[in-house]
C-alpha cells in the first residue's frame, strides 16, 4: 500500500510555528533541552577520523577543496576523466544572498598517477548559475542550468567547453518553485533514456536530435536502477520509493508503479542533529537529540555489482545529509515486488547506527555513486547550511547563526567505500578499447562498465552483429541484456534476434528481449510462447505490453481473456490485461460476459478494470465514436439483474473509477435507464452503486448536474491568482490534483478539500501529518504548512482554496476573503494537524444556512450537518445524506425515487423555503419558524 511520504516537505517546508491556537505545548522541545555538540570546519583529514563504516569497510579521501567546491552531481566519461557540478552560488548565508551570480562550474578531476586520488582540477565550464546536474552521453556532455539543458558537444580530447547549445528546457519552474524540488537526475536507463528526479520528463539522442517523452513523475533528488532497469527514487523523508516493472503512466495502473519500498523509516545518526529543518516537530529528534525521522534523503545508489562482495550485490545505499550519515537497505531485488531491510550496526555508545556515519555536523553527502572501478562514491557538500532558504526556519536560522554555521564556505569533498578484503578493481578504459573489448566489457561486474559499453556500442554500426552473436552463444545474461538494448539504441534489434533471446529460457533475458523487441514479433511468435517462457511476471506483464499493437485480433482477444480468467487475483498481471486490450476492452468485455462467471474478487476486480479502461478509451476516441459504445456499454450493464447483480456493481465501480480521471463528465444526448430506474430503495447497494457511477455521465436536465456553482467576478479573479500559487502543489499533487504515486494523495475528490473551509485552511496554512484516507487509500507523512510563503496573503490563500475546492470533480462552496483572512490571523501552531486534531475545530459550514425544520402537509423535514454534510431527515423515510448537485441544489434518494431539494435563498443569504422536486412536480415547502 501507498503511504503519504513526507515528500511534501519536498516542496514547501515546514511552518516555524511559535504559538499553538488549538493546542499548546508544555514541555521544553528536545532540540532546546539538549546539550548540542559544536561543528568546527575540519581538514579532511580531521573529517576522516570522525567518521565510522560499518565492519569490513574503509573510506578515502578522492578529492578534496580546492579541487571541487560544494559539489552537488557528477559522471565519468569513457576515458575515466570525472566531471563534477559545482553549485558554488548556494546558500552563501542564511538568506541566500548572492544565489543568482553565475559562479557555478563544471570541472573536470585527473588522476594523473592513478593512485586513486585527484591530482589536478580544470574547469571545464563555467558561469553557471546554480548547475545541478550532467551525464555523458555519445554526443558530448549534458550540463543542467535552470532553466537550460547545455550540450558540450564532442569532449573527447578536450579540456573545456567552448561551444555548448541548448538542446532542451529544463527545471523551467525554477524562478517560482524551490530549487530543491526542480528537476534533476540525467541517469542512462538500461533502455537508452536518460531518466529525472522530480520530472516527468525522459531524453534520449537519435541521430543527433534531443528526443522527449512524458513518463511518472518520479522522487525529488537522484534516481538510480537495478540490472532489470527498474528505477528507484526517494524523496526527503522517505528512503526508498521504485517501480516494479517499466511504466510511464499510472492509467490502468494502481499497483507496482511508485511502490513506496521503505515503511516507517528512521535514522540512526552517531552525534545529536538539532540544526534541522524539523526539530521543534513532535517524533523528528530522539530524546537524546538524535534525528529519528529522515527529512533530507538525497541521491541512492542501487549497488548493482563491483568491488563489495556479491552479498551487497542487492543493496541499496542512500544518503541523509542532515543525520551526517548512509543508510544501508537489503533488498530483495530479484524478486518482482521489492521489499527492503533497513541494516544497522551496533554501537557501542548509541546503540545501533547506520552503515556510514560521521561526527561532523558538516559532512554532508547529496549523492552517491557507483564508480568504474566498482567503489561506492560519497559527492559531499561539506558545509554548514543544507536548507534552502524557502525552507529555513526562524529556528533553524537562529542555531546556524548562533552556532557559526554559515561558514566557511568554498569547501566540498568526494569520498571512495571499499571494501577492505576485496580485491580492488582496475576500471578499463572504454575511449581506447575496441569493439571486442567493449563487447566483452558488458559482462563486467562493475555496472559503470557494463553501462558505457552499451552506452558506445549503442551507437557503433561495426557493433551490430558481433551484439547479435553475443545474444545467442553468450553465457554472460547479464551481458546478453546489455547487448539486447545497445542493437536497440541503433533501432538494429530485429525479431529473429528476439527470439534467440527468448529461447534461451532464462527470465532475466526473456523479459528484457519482450521491453526491447516484442513490438517486432508477429502475432504468431507472440502467441506462441508458451507458460515455461512467461513463467514470472515480469516477463508476463512485458509479453502483454507487447501483444498490444495487435489486439484488434480475435485470437488475440481470446488469450488476453484466458489471462484475465487465469491470473485475475494477480493485480499485476489483471491490470496489465485490461492496459493491453486498450481500444478493445468492450469486445473482451462482451467475452466475459457470455461466461459463467462466480462471483469472486478476481471476477469482479476484471469487470470492474475492464469497464474503467472502457470509458477511458472510449471518452479518447473521435468525438460521438466513443458516446456510442459507451451509451451500448450503460445498456450492457443494465442488463445484468438478479443473480448477476454482483456484475452490475462491479461494473459501475468500473464507471466511478474512471471518472476520477476527468474534470467533466461525458454528455448524452437522453438519460439512460440505468440511471432512471425508480424501483429501488436508497440503502440497496446497488442504488448507491448507480448514484457513484452517474458522475460519469450527464444529459440535459440531469438533476445532479452542474455540481459547481458559478463564480462572481470578485471570485474569478481570486480564482485566478490562486491558481498561480497552485504551481508550488503541483509538483506532489498533480497539475490536476490527481496525486502523484507514492508521493502525495488526490485532491480531486477528496472529503479533506471539500469539507469544511475552517479545516482546510488550516492545513494549508499549518501543514498536516499521521495517518489518512483519501478515496479508499490510506497515506502516512507529513505535508508541510504554506504560511511562510510571502506571497501567500489573504487573496491569494483564498483564490487557492476556491481553486481546490473546484479541482476535478469538486464541486464545494467558494471560501470568502473575509473567513480566510480570520483564520489567516490565528497564531500558527508548533506542529501540523492530524486527522484528529483538526476534526476537532469548529467550523461554521456554508450549510448552515439551510438548517432547520421546513413542513409540508403532515410531513417535516429537518435538515443537519453531520461529518459536514447535509442530512435530511422526516418520518416514515428516515434519514438521508444529500449530494450537492449545484447552487443551493441537492439530491437524495426517497424511497425508491430521486428527490431534488432546491433552497430559496434570498440576497441577504437566508433560506425563507425550499421546493421539493419529485418525478417533475415542484412543491413548495415553507420553513418552520
Amino acid at each position: 500500500m501507498k503511504k503519504w511520504f513526507v515528500s511534501f516537505a519536498v516542496i514547501l517546508g515546514i511552518v516555524a510555528a511559535a504559538v499553538s491556537f488549538w493546542q499548546t505545548r508544555e514541555k521544553v522541545p528536545v532540540y532546546l533541552a539538549v546539550e548540542t555538540p559544536p561543528a568546527p570546519a575540519l581538514t579532511p583529514v580531521e573529517a576522516l577520523a570522525g567518521f565510522t563504516l560499518a565492519p569490513g569497510f574503509s573510506v578515502e579521501l578522492v578529492a578534496a577543496e580546492p579541487l571541487v567546491v560544494d559539489p552537488v552531481a557528477m559522471a565519468w566519461d569513457e576515458s575515466g576523466r570525472l566531471f563534477v557540478v559545482e553549485m558554488r552560488g548556494f546558500m552563501p548565508d542564511t538568506e541566500g544572498t548572492g544565489e543568482d551570480k553565475p559562479i557555478g562550474r563544471v570541472v573536470m578531476l585527473l588522476d594523473e598517477n592513478g593512485d586513486g586520488q585527484m591530482d589536478r582540477s580544470e574547469v571545464f565550464l563555467d558561469g553557471l548559475v546554480l548547475p545541478r546536474a550532467v551525464a555523458v552521453v555519445n554526443e558530448g556532455l549534458l550540463v543542467v542550468e535552470p532553466p537550460n539543458l547545455w550540450l558540450c558537444p564532442d569532449i573527447q580530447g578536450k579540456s573545456r567547453c567552448e561551444n555548448k547549445r541548448k538542446v532542451a528546457d529544463y527545471a523551467t519552474d525554477y524562478e517560482r518553485v524551490s530549487m530543491e524540488h526542480l528537476e534533476n537526475g540525467l541517469m542512462q536507463g538500461l533502455d537508452n533514456w536518460l531518466y529525472n528526479a522530480k520530472s516527468e520528463r525522459r531524453f534520449r539522442f537519435f541521430n543527433g536530435e534531443l528526443q522527449v517523452e512524458k513518463t511518472l513523475a518520479r522522487g525529488q533528488w537522484g534516481i538510480s536502477q537495478d540490472n532489470q532497469g527498474r528505477l528507484y527514487y526517494n524523496t526527503n523523508s522517505n528512503f526508498l520509493t521504485g517501480d516494479y516493472f517499466p511504466g510511464h503512466s499510472l492509467n490502468g495502473v494502481s499497483a507496482g508503479l511508485g511502490e513506496q519500498i521503505s515503511i516507517d523509516d528512521e535514522v540512526f545518526s552517531i552525534r545529536v542533529n538539532t540544526g534541522v529543518n524539523r526539530a521543534y516537530l513532535d517524533g523528528v529528534l530522539r530524546d537524546d537529540g538524535r534525528l529519528k525521522a529522515p527529512t533530507a534523503v538525497s541521491g541512492l545508489a542501487v549497488y548493482r555489482g563491483g568491488q563489495f562482495p556479491s552479498d551487497y550485490w542487492q543493496d541499496i545505499f542512500v544518503p541523509e545529509p542532515a543525520a551526517n550519515a548512509i543508510v544501508q537497505l537489503r533488498a530483495g531485488l530479484n524478486e518482482f515486488s521489492v521489499k527492503a531491510e533497513h541494516v544497522t550496526y551496533p554501537d557501542r555508545h548509541w546503540g545501533q547506527r547506520e552503515f556510514f556515519a560521521s561526527t561532523d555536523e558538516r559532512f554532508r553527502p547529496v549523492d552517491l555513486k557507483v564508480g568504474p572501478d566498482g567503489a561506492l562514491y560519497v559527492i559531499d557538500m561539506y558545509r554548514g547550511i543544507i536548507q534552502h532558504k524557502a525552507f529555513l526556519t526562524d529556528e533553524l536560522k537562529a542555531q546556524i547563526k548562533a552556532r557559526g554555521l554559515e561558514k566557511p564556505l568554498g569547501q566540498g569533498r568526494i569520498w571512495r567505500i571499499t571494501h577492505t578484503e576485496s580485491p580492488q578493481l582496475k576500471a578499463p578504459n572504454l575511449a581506447l578499447a575496441s569493439v571486442e573489448q567493449r563487447i566483452a566489457a558488458l559482462g563486467h561486474s562493475t555496472p559503470w562498465v557494463r553501462d558505457t559499453a552499451q552506452r558506445l556500442l549503442g551507437a557503433d554500426a561495426n557493433a551490430v552483429q558481433p551484439l547479435k552473436m553475443l545474444v545467442a552463444d553468450a553465457s554472460n545474461q547479464l551481458a546478453v541484456v546489455h547487448a539486447l538494448w545497445a542493437l536497440e539504441a541503433q533501432q538494429v534489434l530485429d525479431a529473429d534476434t528476439v527470439v534467440k533471446a527468448i529461447e534461451r529460457k532464462q527470465n532475466i533475458v526473456t523479459r528484457q528481449a519482450l521491453r526491447a523487441g516484442g513490438r517486432l514479433l508477429d502475432i504468431d511468435q507472440l502467441l506462441g510462447l508458451s507458460a515455461e517462457d512467461l513463467g514470472d511476471t515480469a516477463s508476463a506483464l512485458a509479453w502483454l505490453n507487447a501483444l498490444t499493437s495487435h489486439n484488434q485480433h480475435m485470437a488475440v482477444q481470446h488469450r488476453l481473456l484466458q489471462q484475465l480468467q487465469a491470473h485475475g487475483q494477480d493485480v499485476f498481471r489483471r491490470e496489465a490485461v485490461v492496459r493491453a486490450s486498450a481500444g478493445v476492452e468492450l469486445a473482451i468485455l462482451e467475452q466475459l460476459l457470455s461466461l459463467a462467471l462466480t462471483q469472486t474478487a478476481a471476477n469482479q476486480a476484471a469487470l470492474r478494470d475492464l469497464v474503467a479502461g472502457a470509458y477511458m478509451s472510449q471518452r479518447a476516441a473521435a468525438a460521438g465514436q466513443g458516446t456510442d459504445k459507451l451509451i451500448a456499454l450503460l445498456a450492457q450493464i443494465n442488463a445484468q439483474r438478479e443473480d448477476k447483480q454482483w456484475r452490475q456493481i462491479a461494473m459501475l465501480e468500473g464507471l466511478k473509477k474512471a471518472a476520477r480521471s476527468f474534470d467533466e463528465p461525458l454528455m448524452l444526448d437522453q438519460a439512460p435507464a440505468l440511471f432512471t430506474d425508480k424501483s429501488l430503495a436508497g440503502d440497496d447497494p446497488l442504488w448507491l452503486a448507480r448514484i457513484d457511477a452517474r458522475r460519469a455521465f450527464t444529459w440535459e436536465g440531469d438533476e445532479m448536474a452542474g455540481g459547481k456553482a458559478p463564480l462572481t467576478g470578485e471570485q474569478v479573479a481570486l480564482l485566478e491568482k490562486g491558481k498561480a500559487f497552485y504551481s508550488h502543489c503541483a509538483s506532489c499533487h498533480g497539475d490536476k490534483g490527481q496525486g502523484v504515486a507514492g508521493l502525495a494523495p488526490e485532491l480531486a475528490g477528496s472529503q479533506w478539500v471539500t469539507g469544511p473551509v475552517e479545516w482546510l485552511t488550516r492545513i494549508v496554512l499549518d501543514g498536516m501529518q499521521g495517518e489518512i484516507e483519501v478515496n479508499g487509500k490510506i497515506w502516512n507523512g507529513v505535508m508541510p504548512g504554506h504560511r511562510q510563503f510571502p506571497g501567500l496573503d489573504a487573496e491569494t490563500l483564498t483564490g487557492l482554496l476556491i481553486h481546490l475546492r473546484r479541482l476535478g470533480s469538486n464541486a464545494a462552496d467558494a471560501p470568502t476573503i473575509a473567513q480566510v483572512s480570520e483564520i489567516l490571523s490565528l497564531p500558527a501552531r508548533n506542529s501540523p494537524w492530524t486527522a484528529k486534531s483538526i476534526r476537532e475545530v469548529p467550523y461554521a459550514s456554508p450549510l448552515d444556512k439551510y438548517l432547520g425544520k421546513y413542513k409540508i402537509s403532515f410531513i417535516t423535514f429537518t435538515f443537519s450537518i453531520q461529518d459536514g454534510q447535509l442530512v435530511a431527515a422526516a418520518p416514515m423515510y428516515g434519514d438521508t445524506v444529500l449530494k450537492n448537485i449545484g447552487e443551493h441544489r441537492f439530491m437524495a434518494e426517497q424511497g425508491g425515487e430521486a428527490l431534488e431539494f432546491r433552497f430559496e435563498v434570498d440576497k441577504q443569504g437566508n433560506v425563507d423555503a425550499l421546493y421539493i422536486v419529485r418525478g417533475g412536480a415542484e412543491n413548495r415547502v415553507e420553513k418552520v419558524k
